[in-house]
């Protein structure tokens, strides 16, 4: 796969404090980026439009990380990339990880960046990724390192003929199941992270909703596994 055929997608949902410094630095690596304003009631808009050359699409109520996403990926889809990496837009991410996904480029690869937790840091998203990589691994035989990345490259030819269920956080779990279960390869790479002290840490994650969520999405995922794991060891037989 051609690197110039590479775009970044960032999801921003009232980040206008950080998305500009994270522009910036995914620019020094990847040229053309779709940023996705999801409804934000901050000053995001301002932010967007100081930042140069974007191709900007704006929500006018939030929809969702999930669908975010999606309208990034049907729109550099449209416009002939083939692979898009997802990179957040709270400053979590480092850009200068970006090459080591452009190392790991393949056709029809899905590739995780694994985040490299401190030691005794960060135990509550610690402990939530092990739940996620179990449900993952289970439901589609494919071993999975850090389920709940923002951190991605997403091949966009089979991203796009694919159906979701999900529009929030929980799209991020269902396009990692139903990608292994059409036969995407997974990739692993390991990435850094960094999070705020608690106070300072800005999170959209909803407790509650987004958990219940998973559990809805969890449950359906369950029953259909059972059609799609023999689908996807005959697509490997034959």
């Amino acid at each position: 796969m051609d690197i110039k055929k590479v775009c970044v997608i960032i999801p921003v949902y009232n980040n206008g404090a950080t998305v500009k410094t994270v522009i910036q630095s995914v620019r020094k690596y990847i040229p053309v980026i779709y940023a996705v304003n999801d409804g934000s009631t901050d000053n995001t808009a301002q932010a967007l439009q100081e930042s140069g050359y974007l191709k900007t699409i704006t929500f006018t109520r939030n929809c969702g990380k999930g669908s975010a996403l999606i309208a990034g990926f049907t729109e550099a889809y449209k416009d002939g990339f083939e692979a898009a990496i997802t990179i957040d837009a709270d400053g979590q991410h480092f850009a200068d990880d970006i090459p080591v996904f452009l190392e790991n480029l393949q056709n029809n690869t899905l590739i995780t960046g694994v985040r490299i937790f401190e030691k005794g840091k960060n135990s509550v998203s610690a402990n939530g990724r092990e739940i996620s990589n179990f449900f993952c691994t289970v439901y589609t035989h494919t071993r999975f390192y850090d389920a709940q990345s923002g951190f991605r490259l997403y091949p966009l030819e089979p991203i796009s003929r694919m159906r979701f269920s999900a529009s929030r956080y929980d799209f991020e779990i269902e396009v990692l199941i139903r990608s292994a279960w059409e036969g995407v390869k997974i990739r692993h790479v390991p990435v850094k992270v960094h999070y705020d002290p608690p106070g300072k840490r800005i999170s959209h994650f909803h407790l509650l909703y987004d958990n219940l969520r998973l559990i809805r999405l969890n449950s359906g995922l369950f029953f259909e596994m059972f059609i799609k794991l023999p689908r996807m060891y005959l697509r490997k037989i034959f």
